[in-house]
C-alpha cells in the first residue's frame, strides 16, 4: 500500500497549488500581511527573529513578494542560543551575522532596526568573533541604523562613529564605564531614547566636553556610583521619560526640576537609597517601586498623576487626579485601599480602574482577596477591578514597555 505524504508535506505541496486559496489574495494583501508578521514576530522565539527569511523560504512566489519588500527586512533582531555549553554555538552566531549582512542589504537603502544577538556566555575566541563582527555590521551602515540595541562588546568604537538618524540606543549588558562625553549631539544629533543598560556612568575626564544630545527618555541601570545624578541634572530640561533601577547607593539628597517630565519610575534594592527629590509639575504615570519601609517623604510631585503603580500603597490623598492604580501587594494592602475608598468618598473622584498583582498564594490568601475586592467594588460600583496572578502588568502610558524599536505590539 503506497504511504500517505506527512501532513507538513501535503501543507507545502498545497501551498504551490495555484488553486490554493492563498494565491487567490491580491498581492497588495500579502504584502501586508507579510508586513505585519516582521513587526509581531520579530526577537521572539517563533521563528528565531528570522521571519522574513521563513516567509521567503515557503516558496518562490512568496520570496518574489519578499525581495520587492525592503522594509519588510528592516527590523532585524535575530535570535541565537545564549549559552556557550553549546558545541555549535560559534557556527549559529556566524549564521546569524549573515543572516543581519542579509538583511541589511536587503532593507536598501531603507532606515534599520538592529538587534545584536545577547549571549550570557562566551570564550574568549567566541567574544573576538562577536566583537568583530557585530561592531564591523553595525559601523558599515551607521548611516542607516535608526534604532540600535547592542550588548556583551565595548562599545566605545561606535562612538567614534557619527550615527544621524539613530533615535534609540539600548546598551544592553554591556558592563562599561561611560559619560556624557560619548553622546556628543555632533554624533548623535537624533538622540532621545538611551537606555544605559548595565553600564556604570563616571564622571567626564574633561571640563570642555561637548553636549549630550537633547534626550525625552533616559534610563539608568544598576549602579553604585553616583555619577548618574549629575547625567540626570543634565537631561532633565528636556526629558519626558526617566527609568532609574538602583543599587546599594547612598548620596545626599538633591532637588532636580523636571519641566517636562511625564513618565517617573524608581526602583531601588535599598530602600531608602533614592536620592531625588523630583519637581514634575507636568508629571502624569508614576512608578514606585521602593518597598513599605521607604521613607515617608515626596520623591515627586505627583498632584496631577493619573496613572499609578505602586508596591506598598500609599496615602492616596496625594493623587486627586488618579485615574487608574496598579498595585502589587498582598490581601491586607487591597484590604486597606477598600477601607480608604470607603471611608473618604471624595477620596480619588476619577478613579475607575484598578489592577492588583499578587504573588502570594494559598487558600485563605485568596479568601482574603476576595473579600477586599467585594468591599472595595462595594465602595466603587463604577471601578473596573483586575485582579490577575505570576503575570506582567499592563504597561502604562510613557512607560515605553514595546519592543526595543518602540514599535506598539
Amino acid at each position: 500500500m503506497e504511504q500517505a505524504n506527512p501532513p507538513v508535506v501535503q501543507n507545502m505541496e498545497t501551498s504551490h497549488i495555484p488553486s490554493a486559496p492563498i494565491h487567490k489574495l491580491p498581492i497588495e494583501i500579502l504584502s501586508e500581511i507579510f508586513m505585519l508578521c516582521t513587526r509581531t514576530n520579530c526577537g521572539t522565539s517563533v521563528m528565531n527573529g528570522r521571519t522574513p527569511a521563513v516567509i521567503a523560504a515557503v516558496c518562490h512566489y512568496w520570496q518574489s513578494i519578499m525581495l520587492s519588500l525592503p522594509t519588510a527586512w528592516s527590523i532585524i533582531e535575530p535570535t541565537v542560543s545564549r549559552s556557550i555549553l553549546e558545541p555549535k554555538c560559534s557556527m549559529e552566531l556566524m549564521a546569524t551575522f549573515r543572516y543581519i549582512k542579509t538583511c541589511l542589504e536587503r532593507s536598501n537603502p531603507y532606515p534599520v532596526h538592529v538587534r545584536l544577538p545577547d549571549l550570557l556566555i562566551m570564550d574568549s575566541a567566541v567574544l573576538e568573533k562577536y566583537k568583530k563582527e557585530g561592531v564591523g555590521l553595525v559601523l558599515s551602515i551607521a548611516s542607516r541604523i535608526s534604532c540600535l540595541w547592542t550588548t556583551n562588546w565595548d562599545p566605545y568604537g561606535m562612538f567614534q562613529m557619527c550615527f544621524p538618524i539613530l533615535t534609540r540606543l539600548s546598551l544592553g549588558r554591556s558592563n562599561c564605564e561611560i559619560s556624557t562625553s560619548l553622546f556628543s549631539r555632533s554624533n548623535f544629533p537624533s538622540l532621545c531614547y538611551l537606555d544605559s543598560g548595565y553600564c556604570t556612568w563616571v564622571d567626564p575626564s574633561t571640563t570642555d566636553r561637548p553636549l549630550i544630545s537633547p534626550l525625552k527618555h533616559l534610563v539608568i541601570g544598576c549602579t553604585e556610583e553616583a555619577a548618574w545624578i549629575q547625567v540626570v541634572q543634565e537631561c532633565s530640561p528636556t526629558l519626558t521619560g526617566l527609568q532609574v533601577y538602583l543599587f546599594r547607593i547612598h548620596s545626599p539628597r538633591v532637588i532636580i526640576h523636571f519641566p517636562v517630565l511625564e513618565y517617573l519610575q524608581i526602583e531601588a534594592k535599598d530602600r531608602k537609597s533614592w536620592p531625588i527629590q523630583a519637581i514634575t509639575p507636568a508629571l502624569r504615570t508614576y512608578d514606585e517601586r521602593l518597598g513599605s519601609e521607604s521613607l515617608p517623604i515626596g520623591y515627586a510631585t505627583v498632584s496631577d498623576v493619573k496613572y499609578l503603580r505602586l508596591n506598598a500603597l500609599r496615602d492616596l490623598h496625594l493623587y486627586p487626579s488618579l485615574e487608574t492604580l496598579q498595585l502589587t501587594a498582598n490581601s491586607t494592602a487591597l484590604a486597606t485601599l477598600a477601607e480608604q475608598l470607603e471611608t473618604f468618598e471624595d477620596l480619588c473622584p476619577k478613579l475607575c480602574y484598578i489592577e492588583f498583582l499578587t504573588d502570594y498564594g494559598g487558600i485563605e490568601e485568596t479568601k482574603c482577596i476576595g473579600i477586599a475586592e467585594r468591599a472595595l467594588l462595594a465602595a466603587r460600583p463604577h471601578i473596573t477591578f483586575l485582579w490577575g496572578r505570576y503575570r506582567q502588568m499592563t504597561p502604562l502610558p510613557g512607560s515605553q514597555n514595546v519592543d526595543m524599536c518602540g514599535h506598539a505590539i
